[in-house]
This record gives structure tokens, sequence and C-alpha cells, in this order.
């Protein structure tokens, strides 16, 4: 299937479970679900969990005791092991001051948190924001309420720096040695690339140019096209990889329902994959070839767009 449809189709599967969990719960005041990372860009994979933050509109102890209820809920249903499986994982842990943070706020006190104390991997987690589940006009003001902080006249070369360096750690913590050019998601030409590389160019141009506010990653890289930022070419050679990464993952989890993110070290799986993928000369190899082919073409626009035409090599 279409790898923007299947992404779109498991997104509406997810939004329904929510909607189902919530209308179990029956909140008693404003609540909502706000989807981040690709569950916010409609982008789901076979692979993904849910990132989402809960709000609540209210004040006092028993609105914040009602939100948790609700919250706490959410999580059960949804991802609690049962004889049939779990519906969902769910991470909560993108939430202010994360797993040691309040399970749900209210909109004022997430305004509260983003103007004092929140930083700038924050607001980046922003970029996708999206109401999912739940009371639609607070979801609105959510989202309303957290782009003047995300989108920001201040973002300047030092907030981009941190973004790299960010970036760099997280390749140098997860990628494990001799896997590179096998990981779809970590590797050069990946998917962290590419999301790494858009949202940037977002958070760069998102004040002065509002249409780059996107939180699919297709629809990003079109807007960032259209209005100048990105060459067409560029846009088309980026927006090739990450889909057929995600191709790529899809099939091998449905194939083995492991190691998504990386393309098998065994040849007899790599033939399968290959097979699977519509390679029937030499699955093996031409699988590795095409990928290297369009990772290494996405990895030129990153190099140019993200690290500013330098290489950053093995440390970040």
């Amino acid at each position: 299937a279409d790898t923007d449809a299947v992404g779109q189709d498991l997104t509406a599967v997810a939004e329904a479970a929510l909607d189902a969990a919530l209308a179990l719960l029956a909140p008693t005041l404003p609540f909502c679900v706000i989807g981040l990372g690709r569950f916010g860009a409609g982008e789901l994979s076979y692979a993904s969990d849910l990132d989402v933050v809960f709000v609540y509109d209210g004040s006092g102890p028993e609105a914040n005791t009602e939100a948790i209820r609700c919250a706490r809920g959410v999580l059960q249903l949804l991802g609690a092991h049962t004889a049939e499986g779990r519906v969902w994982e769910i991470d909560a842990r993108l939430r202010p001051e994360g797993e040691n943070g309040q399970l749900a706020r209210s909109l004022e006190g997430y305004r509260r948190y983003y103007q004092d104390r929140a930083r700038l991997w924050e607001f980046q987690s922003l970029v996708k924001a999206r109401l999912v589940a739940g009371d639609a006009d607070l979801g609105r003001a959510f989202v309303e309420m957290v782009e003047p902080f995300v989108f920001t006249a201040e973002f300047g070369d030092d907030h981009a720096a941190e973004i790299r360096h960010m970036k760099g750690r997280i390749e140098r913590e997860r990628v494990k040695p001799g896997t590179a050019n096998r990981d779809l998601k970590l590797g050069p030409g990946g998917l962290a690339d590419i999301e790494f590389t858009v949202q940037l160019l977002q958070l760069v141009h998102g004040h002065a140019i509002p249409a780059v506010r996107q939180p699919s990653t297709a629809g990003a890289l079109g807007a960032l096209a259209e209005h100048g930022v990105l060459e067409n070419a560029e846009a088309e050679v980026l927006l090739a990889a990450y889909r057929f990464a995600e191709r790529l993952r899809n099939r091998r989890w449905l194939h083995l329902a492991k190691d998504a993110d990386l393309l098998p070290d065994d040849q007899e799986e790599l033939d399968q994959l290959g097979r699977i993928c519509g390679f029937d000369l030499d699955p093996a190899e031409s699988l590795t070839a095409a990928w290297r082919e369009v990772a290494d073409a996405a990895r030129t626009v990153v190099l140019a767009r993200f690290h500013g035409g330098t290489d950053p090599g093995p440390d970040g």
C-alpha cells in the first residue's frame, strides 16, 4: 500500500481508539489529547508508538484530579497488556518535566511552563502538535497558544547549533557500531536526517512564513519548496528517501515484527525483504543499492541544509 495512505490509516485507527477511550472515561471538564511526533504528523508506521500530551481547561485541585484520572485511564485502556495484546503503546514523556511532570496540565499551566521554563528541544517537539482526540476548542486553543513560542523571530544561529548538537548526541548514543548504513532511522540519509532538517527549516522560517507550519513531513516539504526555502529538487529528494525508508520499515516490521529500523544483516532475511519490496533479480543487492542511492542523495541535501555544507563526521 502507499506509504502515505498507511500512515494516515494507522493515524485514523489511533484517533478512533482514543475517542473510544474518552467516551468510556467521560471527562467532566474540557479535556483533550495532543499528538506529537509521527502521531501529530499523521505519519504513523506499524512500529510507531503514540507521542501525546494531555490538556484540560480548569483550575483548582478537583479539576486537576479529574484530568489526571482521564489521562491515566487513557494510558490504561490503550496501553495495558491483555490476553489479546495491547491496543497501542502510548508515550507521554514529552510533557513538561518528562516522567517527573504532571501527567495532565491545564492550558494555563502549559502556557506558564512554555513561557518560563521550556527548553529548545521541547519547542521542537511541538512543531508537529495537533489535536487528536477530545475537546476540539481546547485543542485548537493549545495549538494556537504554543505557536508563538515555537515559531519565534528570536530563533537564531545559536539555537540551530543546539539542535545540530542534540542530533549528533542522539546518533552517538543510539547508533550501534557498524550499523549506520543499515539504520533506516538514524543512519545517513535516514528518517532522522530528514525530519531534523525539515524541522530546523520550519523553526528558522516559521515566524516569517506561517505556511511552513505543517505537522506532516510531506506537507512541510511542499510548503518549504513552494516558498523558496528549499529547491523543488531538494524537497523531492528528501521526500523520496523518507517514503522509501518508511516503506522498508513497515515491510520489515510486518515480516518479522522486530528491528524495524535496521535492514537485516542476515543474507536470507535481506533476500526475503528485497523480494517483498519487488526486487526479483538479486533482491538483497538490489534493495541495498536502491536504499543507498536515495539515502545518499538525501544526505547531500541534509549536509547542505542542516549542517551548513560541512560533514560533521562521526562525532556529530
